[in-house]
């Protein structure tokens, strides 16, 4: 298939659940007056407060590394990690060489993303000395070209994520549609297909809240143009661990939504235009380096 035929069918559906979380939200807050029509409304916010509340505690286990509480796939995922981490199950060698080597970008974006991505990525090297997640909201129900039309776009390996998959510096890894991406502690890569998060899977909060938990300072989150609010507390997240937080500038948005939010949560460093935001991801990741080189 061209390339153009490609790049046209993905931005066709490489659109934002995000703005029909916007809608849904209009819809359960507004009176309305057709009984039926209250009861779906009724129906869409009891599973968004259910979404919500497990969100706030894989979001408190996973910053305490109690995810045992947490039931279905998701504990399944974490007690698996938790148990690598304390040594109870065998690590391969390069499994418990992964962290500590190299740094974690997570880049986390929504409508208008498909550019932003490409700009970003373009402008690294191959011996980028570290490791990306992408979480870019997508339609859930057809199959993603996007680490193809990335792949194209950049020296970087790309790919879409699966389980197991184990991180490495100059490889990118994309959440595949309906999947949440989740970083466990030994580098690799978990996928759930748990309750969405702000009407979204895979979630921006709960990769870079994974991330936070996994790499702590060694952490960078980036929140790209989007509508909602998806990310911002991973953001938060990332922050209290020691990492460092990025946010694209209104002027170079699509969309400020998701931006704006992580900004208003006070926990964004550096606020970066576009064209900019690639210069200063390899700058932060070499003065991280020289940082741990020098013991400063």
């Amino acid at each position: 298939m061209p390339k153009s035929a490609i790049d046209n069918a993905d931005i066709d559906y490489i659109l934002t659940v995000s703005d029909m979380a916007s809608v849904l939200e209009e819809l359960v807050t507004q009176p309305v007056a057709e009984a039926g029509v209250i009861a779906v409304s009724d129906e869409m916010e009891q599973k968004a407060g259910m979404a919500e509340l497990e969100l706030d505690a894989v979001r408190s286990l996973l910053l305490k590394n109690e995810l045992s509480m947490v039931n279905g796939e998701v504990a399944e995922t974490a007690n698996r990690a938790i148990a690598l981490a304390n040594h109870d199950l065998p690590a391969t060698a390069e499994q418990r060489h992964s962290i500590g080597d190299f740094k974690l970008i997570v880049l986390c974006a929504s409508a208008g993303g498909l550019n932003a991505l490409s700009t970003i990525l373009s402008a690294l090297s191959a011996n980028l000395p570290a490791a990306i997640a992408i979480v870019q909201h997508i339609a859930p129900k057809y199959p993603s070209h996007l680490a193809d039309i990335l792949s194209r776009r950049t020296a970087l390996k790309v790919k879409q994520a699966a389980a197991e998959d184990v991180l490495r510096p100059g490889h990118v890894y994309i959440a595949p549609p309906d999947r949440h991406l989740l970083v466990n502690p030994d580098g690799t890569l978990s996928l759930s297909q748990t309750e969405l998060v702000h009407f979204v899977r895979p979630s921006a909060d709960l990769l870079l809240e994974s991330a936070a938990a996994s790499f702590k300072h060694q952490a960078i989150g980036v929140i790209l143009t989007g509508t909602g609010s998806d990310g911002a507390m991973g953001i938060m997240a990332i922050k209290k661990m020691g990492g460092i937080t990025l946010a694209q500038d209104k002027a170079t948005s699509e969309f400020f939504g998701m931006p704006q939010a992580a900004i208003k949560t006070g926990s964004v460093d550096r606020v970066v235009p576009l064209d900019e935001i690639a210069a200063t991801l390899v700058n932060l990741v070499n003065s991280m380096d020289e940082h741990e080189q020098f013991g400063a």
